[in-house]
């Protein structure tokens, strides 16, 4: 049986999706357990670039390349500050946005 990516790909992102809306509606029943929202926010913005991504062809490069990679490393960063925060450390917003800021910069350039 052949596999079909667009349905791959809708399944893939319907259950991050969900999972992202399960995370941030735990958040909203015990506000002190911030690692929740930093996660579910981080899986929802996933699938924002996600789509992007699958845009190429249809939508320029500079938004499906560029932009939707650079959602992609914004949305791990996300993740990031999450597992920051279950141990007890401060979450530095900064990094993922730098990294992401860091991509959109670097495809400027033709080599990359």
């Amino acid at each position: 049986m052949p596999l079909d990516l667009p349905t791959l790909f809708a399944v893939t992102a319907f259950a991050t999706a969900i999972s992202g809306l399960m995370l941030l509606f735990a958040w909203l029943q015990d506000r002190s357990l911030a690692t929740l929202a930093w996660w579910g926010t981080g899986l929802l913005v996933l699938d924002v670039g996600g789509v992007l991504v699958v845009l190429r062809g249809i939508a320029p490069d500079w938004a499906s390349v560029g932009l939707g990679n650079a959602v992609w490393l914004f949305a791990y960063g996300l993740m990031w500050c999450g597992a920051r925060s279950f141990e007890g450390r401060r979450p530095h917003l900064a990094v993922p946005l730098g990294a992401a800021l860091a991509w959109i910069m670097a495809c400027g350039f033709d080599a990359v």
